[in-house]
């Protein structure tokens, strides 16, 4: 665990669950955003600290964010005698600077809306490769293939000596492929004792929803 990657995830806003989360503490619409190389298990945001930005999302951002406003440092007898018109101007430059400023974007979508949405348009992500262990080689694509393979519950490892990987990703085979690179494939999977595939198989078994045979993707 001490030589897993530290990864940056985002979301929309905290919310509470009982299934695959820190103490009950969840992220709505989590992605990853990037590979910290400058964090360890160490300097990560440990549960403690995690427990403390989910209560502090909890707080009134508008009434911590006004008073960092100077446009809101006005007497009330001004705010009263302000026209619709500057009241309207002044609300408008509040909640874009909250939007800016926050980490947590305000949510302003409606009740009905937001029931629109958790019924149908956002499900959550079917965990298709948990139990999978791959190392991921590097490629122009690996951090996009990274946030996919993860986000549906796949596990990816640094090195082969980590844990014991369950799949190798290889090229996928040419018809003019050599009997030396096919023999090398075998080796690899005898050595290993992990299933062989080309990267495609996992982008097929996301669009398909569900794990393809593997045969023809060695």
């Amino acid at each position: 665990m001490s030589k897993m990657p530290v990864w940056e995830i985002s979301g929309a806003e905290f919310s509470q669950a009982e299934v695959h989360t820190a103490n009950g503490i969840s992220i709505r619409f989590p992605r990853v955003t990037k590979i910290r190389n400058d964090k360890d298990w160490k300097t990560a945001t440990s549960l403690s600290e995690l427990q403390k930005l989910f209560e502090a999302s909890k707080t009134n951002n508008l009434s911590i964010f006004s008073k960092l406003n100077p446009e809101n440092n006005t007497s009330s007898d001004n705010d009263s005698q302000a026209s619709p018109e500057k009241r309207k101007k002044n609300k408008r430059t509040l909640e874009t600077y909250i939007t800016k400023v926050s980490p947590l974007k305000m949510n302003t979508e409606t009740p009905a809306k937001r029931a629109k949405l958790s019924e149908g348009q956002l499900r959550r992500l079917p965990d298709l490769f948990t139990g999978i262990r791959v190392v991921v080689p590097d490629s122009i694509s690996k951090n996009t293939f990274l946030r996919y393979f993860i986000a549906y519950g796949g596990t990816p490892l640094n090195t082969p000596d980590e844990l014991s990987p369950t799949h190798v990703i290889v090229p996928k085979k040419e018809h003019n492929t050599s009997f030396e690179k096919l023999m090398a494939v075998d080796e690899e999977k005898k050595s290993s004792g992990a299933i062989a595939v080309c990267a495609q198989w996992f982008w097929d078994s996301i669009r398909n929803g569900t794990l393809l045979p593997t045969e023809k993707y060695q």
